[in-house]
């Protein structure tokens, strides 16, 4: 089941490049994402590089994936750091722009999980422990975890 009212847009970006050895074979060399397995397997329909309306600065704002389970719905937002760089300086950013997104919807998004991959994070422990939390009110809203732990709790369906 594919959900509905979204813009789709398939690219081949960084990110889903370097995600794709946890996914399914493409079929097509644009086809980045393949159909995310843990997400499959713990119950929930997807989408991905989905426009999720207007974000801060008046651009539009794509979510890495859309998942559905049981009539609730996730943002997800996938982060790379191989090594060193500007991923960690994002993550402030991508935390404010996803708790407008679950604000702006109304009810239509549970919560938004912004996933941390890669060992080049020099920040990953405080931004996966909370540390950003006392700079910004986001806890109730969005959850920053491990790739490992997403895919865990993917896996068995507790989003």
């Amino acid at each position: 089941m594919r959900i509905r009212n979204y813009s789709v847009v398939r690219s081949p970006c960084a990110t889903n490049i370097v995600h794709h050895h946890f996914n399914e074979p493409r079929r097509h060399e644009n086809e980045c994402w393949g159909r995310l397995p843990a997400l499959r397997k713990g119950g929930y329909s997807h989408d991905v590089q989905v426009n999720i309306g207007t974000g801060i600065g008046g651009t539009k704002h794509y979510v890495d994936t859309v998942a559905e389970k049981d009539g609730r719905k996730f943002l997800i937002s996938l982060k790379w750091q191989q090594v060193s760089g500007t991923a960690e300086q994002k993550v402030p950013f991508e935390v404010i722009s996803l708790v407008q997104a679950i604000l702006d919807s109304g009810d239509e998004y549970s919560k938004a999980y912004l996933v941390l991959g890669g060992e080049g994070w020099k920040l990953r422990d405080f931004y996966t422990g909370g540390g950003l939390e006392k700079h910004v009110e986001y806890a109730n809203r969005v959850e920053i975890v491990t790739l490992e732990h997403f895919i865990a709790r993917a896996n068995q369906g507790r989003l």
